[in-house]
């Protein structure tokens, strides 16, 4: 078993496979976390970062495994200095950082790190998303730093005739083969450990028009397909889950049923919803063994066009208690000079998420699923509503009143009050109302339904209320 024998992978929890099983209990995972540099920028303290996280109830964190370099202005290693990854530096000069990596060569001091990263996170009850790769978002920002870009390999290795954006492709068998076994090392250097998950890619659709789903699904199955067979000779529940970012990918693949996370980042896209339609309205609810995951959404801090941690409170409230099972906010306070995060609207959307994961641990949520009939109707209208129940002994209910903008909703203030038909068996009854800017009960009170629809009124609302409605059997 993993960690030295104590416990098994985190894995999906067979009573329901929507959420997960850790160390024998049931687990949904929530977090504000870093912008995915703290394995690979040596100069970052994860040590700090993983304490404020457990602090805060925070049992998340995403990173890059070491293939990619991002771009972004805060947690990004920065120059040969800051970089630690799985390959040696060689020795030789040239390429972006000065001195070419060898990728033949294994770098003891990465394995090292990356062991202490997952056992600190262990210890501190959080889980790590550990994603191999990235689409390259352009030659000039990310393709020239990559490892694997010929000039920066002493092997020449990551020559793309049909430019950067077919790296997540399957047409250099000498890159395919370099990336194969990175993947193979680096699952094998995780075995001992059962805190973490793989993520075979970051964002893989976001050029279709030079990587068509088609390409880019090969190459999944050729990723997958490695990390099964480096993992071939556990038991089946000592082997970690596999998480595939971007339904359309999952639905492509021919390995579907390796995959236990599916992830699709922003609940709202281009003025419309996002993964929180796709992912909870389409098929894969219903139809699947899989987890849903809004593993990334839009930005604090890091660029002008990011939304406020209202504008993000209301995301992952909304995907959650309707029926997700992660949410993990992208906050950019966390930083190398500011390892833990620490700023009023970064600590207002720590405070945002450990009020979600309390809410959620307020119910037996392995008994729930996603409810669509139980709230017959609202007046007035508002923009969304959301459900899971355990029919006829417990029920969770959020809404929220917000605008679409470009990549998150806007939370739209206001003095709202809502009136709720609810489907119900007869029987008695305890209503908390919740608000979860606070997590403090705003209306407690317990009725007797003899039958037909049940009539609620919400308290008076701000912007966004929760209903925690329970069966009394006392």
């Amino acid at each position: 078993m993993s960690e030295a024998g104590t416990c098994r992978p985190i894995g999906l929890h067979p009573d329901n496979p929507h959420y997960f099983v850790y160390r024998d209990k049931p687990l949904i995972l929530i977090s504000t976390a870093e912008h995915y540099g703290a394995l690979i920028n040596r100069k970052f303290d994860y040590v700090a970062y993983f304490d404020e996280l457990h602090r805060c109830g925070l049992n998340l964190t995403r990173v890059w495994a070491g293939a990619f370099l991002g771009a972004g202005p805060t947690n990004q290693p920065k120059g040969k200095e800051a970089y630690i990854g799985p390959w040696l530096w060689s020795g030789e000069p040239g390429g972006w950082h000065g001195e070419k990596l060898d990728l033949s060569q294994w770098n003891p001091a990465y394995f090292a790190r990356l062991a202490d990263f997952l056992a600190a996170a262990a210890a501190r009850d959080i889980m790590v998303e550990l994603t191999f790769f990235s689409v390259v978002y352009g030659e000039k920002t990310h393709w020239v730093k990559s490892p694997m870009h010929p000039a920066n390999n002493t092997q020449s290795l990551g020559a793309l005739a049909g430019g950067c954006h077919r790296f997540i492709t399957t047409d250099n068998p000498a890159l395919n083969r370099a990336q194969r076994r990175y993947v193979a090392r680096v699952v094998e250097a995780c075995r001992p450990h059962a805190n973490l998950y793989f993520e075979v890619c970051n964002e893989p659709l976001n050029f279709t028009a030079d990587a068509p789903v088609a390409d880019v699904a090969r190459w999944h199955d050729m990723i997958i397909e490695q990390i099964v067979e480096t993992e071939s000779g556990l038991p089946a529940d000592e082997r970690h889950m596999i998480a595939v970012n971007e339904p359309r990918v999952y639905d492509a693949i021919r390995n579907r049923d390796a995959v236990s996370v599916l992830n699709q980042h922003y609940g709202v896209a281009n003025k419309e919803k996002g993964c929180i339609v796709t992912l909870l309205d389409g098929t894969y609810y219903a139809g699947n063994r899989v987890a849903l995951a809004d593993d990334e959404n839009w930005f604090l801090k890091e660029w002008k066009t990011g939304g406020t941690p209202v504008d993000l409170r209301v995301e992952g409230w909304e995907f959650i208690v309707g029926g997700g099972s992660v949410f993990n906010q992208l906050n950019g306070h966390y930083t190398v000079d500011n390892p833990a995060g620490c700023s009023p609207e970064g600590d207002e959307m720590k405070r945002y998420c450990r009020h979600l994961q309390h809410f959620m641990q307020g119910f037996d949520f392995l008994a729930m699923r996603k409810d669509e009939d139980t709230v017959r109707s609202v007046e007035p209208a508002v923009c969304s509503l959301r459900a899971i129940s355990e029919k006829g002994r417990q029920y969770a209910v959020y809404l929220h009143h917000s605008e679409y903008g470009e990549w998150r909703y806007q939370a739209k203030r206001g003095a709202y009050r809502a009136t709720l038909t609810l489907d119900v068996p007869p029987g008695a009854y305890r209503a908390e109302w919740i608000d979860p800017a606070t997590a403090r009960p705003i209306d407690l009170r317990t009725f007797t339904h003899r039958g037909g629809g049940a009539t609620m009124q919400t308290p008076a609302y701000e912007i966004d209320i929760a209903l925690r409605l329970t069966a009394d059997r006392a």
